[in-house]
């Protein structure tokens, strides 16, 4: 099955043959005619998604977590982190 063609152009216009054909030369082994530039950019960006996932997940535990320990209300607590990933990974930072 020969999925050529442009592949900046199939990644704009087909996404799902798109990665069937990067999938395709992937096992061929074609490195040489896999479209890496937007390669990379998924896989960039899915690793974004996996991290917001991971982050929010442990926001919601932790807004548990600390709901049991003081007794609030869990209405006490943001329904989402008011911080960044990026912020709260700072070593320096401390919530207000």
């Amino acid at each position: 099955m020969s999925l050529e063609t442009d592949p900046q152009s199939l990644y704009e216009t087909d996404y799902l043959r798109w990665i069937e054909s990067t999938l395709e030369k992937l096992r061929q082994q074609d490195y040489a005619h896999v479209d890496w530039d937007n390669l990379i950019d998924e896989i960039e960006d899915m690793s974004k998604s996996e991290r917001r996932t991971i982050f929010t997940e442990a926001y919601r535990s932790a807004v548990k977590q600390a709901k049991a320990e003081t007794g609030l209300p869990l209405e006490t607590f943001p329904v989402e982190c008011p911080y960044s990933v990026a912020i709260v990974l700072d070593d320096d930072f401390l919530p207000a």
